[in-house]
């Protein structure tokens, strides 16, 4: 998915992976009380900070909210 999205964004999107068993998810304070929830379904996605989805999500979803943000 990522390469789609860089393929579409170029520069304009940043997209980051961070395992959420590593200590790097602690620069991540917003997705910490989702982590606390046993049995929230991975991934977590993020867009400008705020997580938006957890579980399975469709590059065409990401799409569509990167164009509400008016990202073109």
């Amino acid at each position: 998915m990522r390469k789609m999205v860089m393929d579409q964004y170029g520069d304009t999107v940043e997209m980051t992976y961070i395992d959420v068993s590593d200590d790097a998810v602690n620069d991540y304070p917003e997705v910490k009380p989702h982590l606390d929830h046993p049995g929230t379904p991975l991934p977590i996605v993020a867009l400008d900070g705020e997580p938006k989805w957890a579980g399975a999500i469709s590059y065409h979803h990401i799409v569509k909210e990167l164009q509400s943000l008016g990202v073109a």
